[in-house]
């Protein structure tokens, strides 16, 4: 009996923190009250998987969502592209799959600040990311259950929802951001022409793959039902009410497909027709919707062709890049028609047949 009130204090204890981060709801998972904002900075790409509901009933008036190659793009610099934008927001984290976009995408499609929207059509859409680190996306985050009201209870629930409570912003000191628009992991790491050893590598690859790279037969848009299932539904709702979307060609190096071919490659199709499906397709099924645009910088050399501002053959890791990519989208100057593919195809192919490193 004299362990009975120590055991009972302590879960009285565990039970009142437990209300109280119901009560806090710092996920904003329910919509009961005030939505909360979220910070103006990047998020660690860990914890974005948990913001969704945030951003879509907070105010965000732009997102960018996609996978690792979008995660360089801080609220800063949509500020800057978009002078009409308020609160952005970069939600792309790691390895986003086809059934993530099935859970977020409808999330957004409810908000009702939204003005513009970029997809980065990344690889994750169509290439298996077995083995490779990403965040966890909770359904539980996603779904309402009487039976699960609180999914996050641990110390970091609790700092959380005494900050909501007390300042509106969803944030703690450990998110804070790196100084000078930089993104952990993304724009902290040298460029991949510093490492002597890939680079010859690299070279190898690249002569190994010629004329191979850029092989494979044309793939159906039926290779890649998430964009029919669950992207551009959400497209032709947001160009209804006015959104504007831009999807976006990840800003994939040359020798990455030369990479693919020899070396490892995440397709299960040859890598270059895996990704022209993935784009062709898109800009297919949404031409001739109102604001909706598709953008890629495939056949600027100065960025594709230069492996000085990528930190690996996939990810850029300059800051000014990132920034200058958010300005020509803005521009309109990266635009791709569906009049135009075939030959921004065409180009594309005869640049990586002829590329040297």
């Amino acid at each position: 009996m004299a362990f009975f009130a120590p055991i009972m204090l302590i879960w009285v204890a565990g039970l009142a923190c437990y209300g109280f981060v119901w009560f806090a709801d710092p996920y904003e998972l329910r919509f009961t009250r005030p939505a909360e904002r979220l910070a103006d900075h990047p998020y660690p790409a860990e914890v974005v998987p948990r913001l969704m509901s945030v951003a879509a009933n907070g105010g965000v008036d732009m997102i960018i969502v996609g996978a690792s190659t979008a995660l360089g793009y801080t609220p800063n610099m949509m500020r800057q592209a978009f002078p009409d934008v308020h609160d952005p927001a970069n939600l792309a984290y790691a390895c986003a799959s086809p059934a993530d976009f099935g859970l977020f995408l409808p999330l957004f499609g409810r908000s009702r600040t939204l003005k513009r929207v970029i997809i980065s059509l990344d690889v994750s859409l169509i290439a298996n990311c077995a083995g490779q680190e990403r965040p966890d996306l909770d359904p539980r985050y996603y779904t309402r259950s009487w039976s699960d009201p609180v999914p996050d209870f641990n110390a970091e629930s609790l700092e959380l929802s005494a900050g909501v409570l007390r300042t509106g912003v969803l944030d703690l000191a450990a998110w804070r951001a790196l100084p000078g628009d930089r993104v952990n992991w993304i724009t902290t790491a040298p460029p991949v022409t510093a490492e002597p050893s890939y680079m010859a590598k690299l070279r190898r690859y690249v002569e190994a793959a010629r004329g191979k790279a850029t092989g494979g037969a044309r793939l159906p848009c039926s290779a890649v039902p998430s964009l029919q299932t669950t992207i551009v539904p959400f497209i032709r709702r947001m160009a209804a009410r006015g959104v504007k979307v831009d999807l976006l060609a990840p800003p994939l190096s040359l020798p990455v497909y030369s990479e693919w071919t020899v070396a490892w490659t995440p397709f299960k199709a040859p890598p270059f027709a895996s990704v022209m499906a993935l784009q062709r397709c898109a800009v297919l099924m949404t031409a001739g919707l109102p604001n909706v645009h598709f953008d890629s910088f495939d056949t600027d050399e100065s960025i594709v062709g230069n492996l000085s501002l990528y930190r690996d053959t996939e990810h850029v890791g300059r800051v000014d890049t990132y920034r200058r990519i958010l300005q020509l989208i803005a521009s309109g100057q990266a635009r791709v028609t569906a009049q135009d593919w075939p030959q921004h195809e065409a180009a594309l192919k005869r640049e990586i047949d002829t590329y040297s490193p």
